[in-house]
């Protein structure tokens, strides 16, 4: 495995644990409205703990809730996310964000596709579809 799949594999394990259904979604349209940024206290690993609306670029860095998200798979995910921005934290931030962004909603999408094979009802099988065995007389 790559140093590029274990961090998204660390991101992965953050979305999972940490993000409700609705949550993710938030995340989903705030990071295709281009607001998710590493330098906001509602970046990927304060945004489940947010108090306030989702803000983006320079908004309460390290505010009060940011710190509320200190779970493994949050302070994990924050390196790596950080990270998918290429290293670059605070030089080029524009488009370090952009680039987190282009890698992060693929990997949210596919973890709304996953939740909805995972709660997916159980197909009913009716009779007309179910093997015809012979009488025996």
């Amino acid at each position: 495995m790559t140093l590029h799949q274990q961090r998204k594999e660390l991101i992965r394990a953050h979305l999972r644990k940490n993000f409700t259904n609705q949550v993710l979604a938030d995340l989903l349209a705030h990071t295709q409205d281009g607001k998710l940024s590493y330098c906001s206290c509602c970046c990927l690993r304060g945004f489940y703990t947010a108090d306030h609306p989702y803000m983006g670029e320079n908004s309460h860095w390290f505010g009060g809730h940011y710190m509320l998200a200190n779970d493994p798979a949050a302070v994990n995910a924050a390196p790596a996310y950080s990270e998918l921005g290429g290293g670059q934290r605070f030089k080029d931030l524009t488009g370090a964000d952009n680039l987190r962004r282009r890698i992060l909603i693929p990997m949210i999408l596919a973890e709304m596709r996953r939740r909805d094979r995972f709660e997916a009802p159980a197909v009913e099988v009716n009779d007309t579809t179910r093997s015809r065995v012979p009488a025996t007389v």
